[in-house]
């Protein structure tokens, strides 16, 4: 941006926000400044900037805004090799095998329960700085389910895991004992976003029989 005149530019002002809701901030850059660097961004987000120079008759008209976003993105997902250690009464969850994408995980949620049951037991909702976790309590020789939410900046993510604990003498599960529990699970163990799909399908297929009967039952009462 060039002076006005005889007004030469004494300094920019830059406005910068979280898009699309975030508050809007704004910065004083000095007049000779070629370059300027945002501090203190949240990782993995999406932000829109606008300048405009000053001197001594005003400011000028914003410049072009500008939308980018910052390095990193929502956790991954950890394999369950890497992840799990169950024993016969307790699962080690090692939480520093989870990915965090360049962008720091703040906090896990943590849920497990015992297969064939409704109801989820919440182990931790609010788990934060810890690389190891264990859950206790747990049964000999039985399966469980286990779920571990991943937050940061940058959103969150789910993985769903199942698992065997070792039997009281802390050796594998039977193999008969494994292949029992691969059968069909109850509905309500389906993943929401999985059970939401097969829902959809089931009513849009269940719509269209009773509009074909109802077409059919009109046909019918037209002819007689």
């Amino acid at each position: 941006l060039s002076s006005n005149g005889d007004a030469p530019i004494t300094g920019y002002t830059m406005t910068y926000h979280l898009h699309p809701r975030g508050p809007y901030r704004q910065v004083s850059i000095p007049r000779h400044t070629t370059s300027y660097y945002l501090n203190d961004l949240a990782c993995g987000q999406t932000y829109q900037a606008h300048i405009v120079a000053n001197n001594k008759v005003g400011s000028s008209k914003p410049s072009v805004v500008v939308t980018t976003k910052t390095k990193g993105g929502k956790p991954g997902i950890p394999k369950k090799s890497l992840f799990l250690k169950p024993n016969s009464t307790y699962l080690r969850l090692n939480l520093g095998a989870w990915p965090d994408n360049d962008c720091p995980i703040d906090k896990f949620v943590i849920r497990h329960r015992p297969m064939l049951q409704p109801h989820w037991i919440t182990t931790a909702d609010n788990l934060r700085n810890q690389r190891k976790f264990t859950i206790t309590g747990l049964m000999p020789a039985t399966e469980y389910q286990l779920q571990v939410e991943g937050h940061n900046a940058a959103g969150s993510t789910l993985a769903d895991y199942y698992f065997f604990t070792l039997t009281e003498d802390g050796e594998e599960p039977p193999p008969e004992l494994v292949e029992k529990s691969q059968i069909s699970l109850p509905f309500y163990y389906m993943d929401m976003k999985m059970a939401i799909p097969v829902l959809g399908t089931f009513v849009a297929i269940l719509a269209v029989v009773c509009t074909a009967f109802v077409c059919l039952k009109r046909s019918t009462a037209t002819i007689f």
